[in-house]
């Protein structure tokens, strides 16, 4: 499988809001972002600086499991703004 790239400030913008997000809000945007969100294609290096720090957090358990729900779907998840953290 071919690795994806994507240009540095784009990446760092990406990694810093990884690092940014809580426990719940990693929770969440696994259950519920859009295929195709760049933080969960293998293809980038994201998804494993992503995994690796959602189970330095304590990953899904229980209670994360039940306030993230199932119900609501995607759009309840608040799609990362590139152009935004971009322009920071």
């Amino acid at each position: 499988m071919k690795t994806k790239t994507m240009d540095k400030a784009t990446l760092q913008a990406y990694i810093d809001k990884i690092y940014n997000m809580t426990q719940l809000e990693m929770a969440t945007a696994w259950r519920r972002a859009p295929s195709g969100d760049p933080m969960f294609d293998c293809q980038y290096p994201l998804f494993e600086i992503f995994q690796k720090r959602f189970k330095e957090l304590g990953g899904f358990n229980p209670e994360i499991s039940k306030q993230v729900g199932w119900k609501e779907g995607w759009r309840s998840w608040d799609t990362f703004n590139l152009e935004d953290a971009l322009a920071k």
